[in-house]
C-alpha cells in the first residue's frame, strides 16, 4: 500500500463492508465534498474504482450480509488525469437532493487518500464506512411490516394543530424511489413549528398534505443507488411528511444510527439548529455574556450547553423550579423562572452592561424585553415566536420604528434562522455534535414524558405549548 492516510484507524467511528476485488490493479479513493452549496449528509464518503488500460471501470463494493452490489464510481473531471492522485477534483453520484427532484445528484469531491492494492488474485479486505457513534439503545421487537399504513395529514389549515389534522389510512406502503429508502417508523420528533406547517407559514400548498419534521426507525426498502444503508439498519432523518407509519426518505435526509433510540432524535432538527443559530447568526464568542429563552426546551438545551462550553456567562429562562435544577446540571449560570422574577428586573439590576448574544424563541414581550436589555454590538437571533404561533396571544405593537434609534445608537444586530438556508453547513455542525456526544461533553434531553402512537402526536404538542417539556418530545410507534 501507499499514500494511506489511515482514517481508516477510527475504528469506533466506522463500521465494516467487504470489497471484492477484480484481478487487476485498484484504488481505494477516500474523498470529501467540497461543494460549498452541498446538501451531503456527510463530510467524507468511500468511492472506489479500478484501473486497467488507463480506463476508470467500477470495482465491486459488496455488503457483508445480503452480499448485494454495492457500485459507486468515481469519474474523472475533464483535465485532470484518469489516474486518481491526492488533491484531485472528481464527480461521483450521492443519491438525490434532500428536498429536490428524484433525480440522481453529482457532486464534486476532492481526493484525500488514495491507497493502491495491486490484486494478483481476487482479494477481499475491509473498509470502514463512517456511521454515527453509538446512542444508548431500547429494546426492538422483531419488525413487523403491515401492508398498509397510517399517516397524520394536514386537512385543513388551522393554528390548532388537533383541528388540523386528521389520521388517514394508505392501502399500500410507500415504494422506494432512485436514491431513497422506505423507513418504518418507530419514534418521531415533536417540534414547536409543526404548527408553522399547518397555520400555512411552512407550507404554501393547499391540503391535505404531511406533518412532522423527524423521526427514527429501520430501513424497509432501498432504491436503486443507495449504497449507504440496507435493509435492516437504523437511520434518524428530517423530511416533511414524517408523522406516518412508513416514510420514503431520500438518502441525503438521514444518518445511519448503530441502534434504534430515541436518543437521537434531539439532534436532527433542534441540535442541528441549535449549533448553527448561535455559532453561525450568533458569532459565538468567549467571555460574553448569553442569554437562551426556552431553555430547557429541544433547541435551547443544546445552545446552553455549547455557550458555555466557549467559555460564556449563560443566562436561561424557563417556567418552574423542576427546569431550573436541570438548567444547573446543563451549566447554566444564572437561571430565571419567569413564573417567580421579572425577566427585565433581574437583567437591568444584574447586568445593566447587557447581553452581548440572544437566542429568542418566544416572540411578543420576550423579544421587547430582550431587545431593551441589549449590549453594546450585540446580536439578537430570531429563531422563533412561539407565543403567536396557535393565535393564542395578540402580536407585539413593538415596531420597526421602535427599533430604530435603539439599533443605530447600539449597533445592534438582529438576525433571523431558519434551518433549510444552511444546508451547505450542516454535515460540519452535525459531525461536531455527534463528536461531542461521543465524548461526553454534550446531553441531548429527552422528555421523560410518554407519547404512543399517530393519536397521541397533538397531545404531545399541547404538552409542549403547556411548557411542560424538559427536552425533546418524543412519541413512540409500535
Amino acid at each position: 500500500m501507499e499514500g494511506s492516510c489511515c482514517d481508516f484507524r477510527l475504528m469506533d467511528l466506522f463500521n465494516i463492508v467487504e470489497i471484492s476485488s477484480p484481478a487487476q490493479p485498484i484504488s481505494i479513493i477516500l474523498a470529501f465534498n467540497d461543494s460549498p452549496r452541498s446538501h451531503i449528509a456527510r463530510d467524507a464518503k468511500l468511492m472506489l474504482s479500478t484501473r486497467s488500460a488507463g480506463q476508470q471501470n467500477c470495482t465491486r463494493l459488496v455488503d457483508r450480509n445480503s452480499q448485494r452490489d454495492l457500485p459507486f464510481p468515481a469519474q474523472p473531471i475533464a483535465g485532470f488525469s484518469e489516474s486518481p492522485k491526492l488533491g484531485d477534483w472528481r464527480i461521483a453520484p450521492v443519491g438525490t437532493a434532500p428536498r429536490g427532484p428524484d433525480i440522481t445528484r453529482h457532486e464534486v469531491v476532492r481526493v484525500i487518500s488514495v491507497i493502491e492494492i495491486e490484486a494478483l488474485l481476487t482479494r477481499r479486505m475491509l473498509v470502514k464506512v463512517p456511521v454515527i457513534p453509538q446512542f444508548a439503545a431500547c429494546p426492538t421487537p422483531p419488525l413487523e411490516i403491515m401492508p398498509s399504513y397510517r399517516e397524520l395529514l394536514c386537512t385543513k389549515m388551522s393554528t390548532n394543530f388537533r383541528e388540523a389534522t386528521e389520521i388517514v389510512t394508505h392501502p399500500a406502503l410507500p415504494k422506494a424511489s432512485a436514491g431513497h429508502v422506505v423507513v418504518k417508523n418507530k419514534y418521531l420528533g415533536v417540534n414547536a413549528t409543526d404548527i408553522n406547517v399547518t397555520n400555512g407559514v411552512f407550507n404554501e400548498n393547499p391540503p391535505p398534505f404531511g406533518t412532522g419534521l423527524d423521526a427514527a426507525g429501520t430501513v424497509i426498502e432501498v432504491g436503486q443507488g443507495v449504497m449507504e444503508v440496507k435493509v435492516g439498519d437504523y437511520v434518524v432523518y428530517d423530511k416533511f411528511g414524517a408523522y406516518a407509519e412508513y416514510v420514503e426518505v431520500p438518502i441525503g435526509s438521514m444518518h445511519k444510527l448503530p441502534e434504534l433510540s430515541p436518543a437521537a432524535l434531539p439532534l436532527t432538527v433542534c441540535g442541528i439548529s441549535a449549533s448553527i443559530a448561535i455559532k453561525e447568526c450568533g458569532e459565538l464568542s468567549t467571555n460574553e455574556t448569553v442569554f437562551v429563552t426556552a431553555a430547557a426546551g429541544g433547541a435551547g438545551q443544546f445552545v446552553v450547553q455549547l455557550a458555555k462550553m466557549a467559555g460564556n456567562h449563560v443566562i436561561g429562562t424557563c417556567s418552574n423550579d423542576e427546569k431550573a435544577a436541570h438548567l444547573k446540571k446543563l451549566g447554566c449560570d444564572r437561571v430565571i423562572n419567569y413564573n417567580k422574577e421579572s425577566i427585565d428586573a433581574v437583567l437591568k439590576k444584574e447586568y445593566p452592561k447587557g447581553i452581548d448574544v440572544a437566542f429568542e424563541t418566544i416572540g411578543g414581550e420576550m423579544f421587547k424585553t430582550v431587545f431593551n436589555n441589549m449590549a453594546i454590538r450585540g446580536r439578537i437571533i430570531v429563531f422563533g415566536h412561539i407565543s403567536e404561533y396557535r393565535g393564542d396571544t395578540p402580536r407585539s405593537p413593538f415596531t420597526v420604528s421602535a427599533m430604530n434609534e435603539v439599533l443605530l445608537m447600539k449597533a445592534i444586530t438582529v438576525r433571523g434562522f431558519l434551518l433549510r438556508t444552511y444546508g451547505d453547513i450542516i454535515p460540519t455542525h452535525m459531525a461536531n455534535l455527534f463528536k461531542l456526544i461521543k465524548e461526553g461533553k454534550l446531553l441531548a434531553g429527552v422528555d421523560p414524558t410518554e407519547f404512543h402512537g399517530l393519536e397521541q402526536v397533538p397531545d404531545a404538542i399541547d404538552h409542549m405549548y403547556a411548557h411542560k417539556n424538559i427536552g425533546k418530545i418524543v412519541v413512540q410507534l409500535p
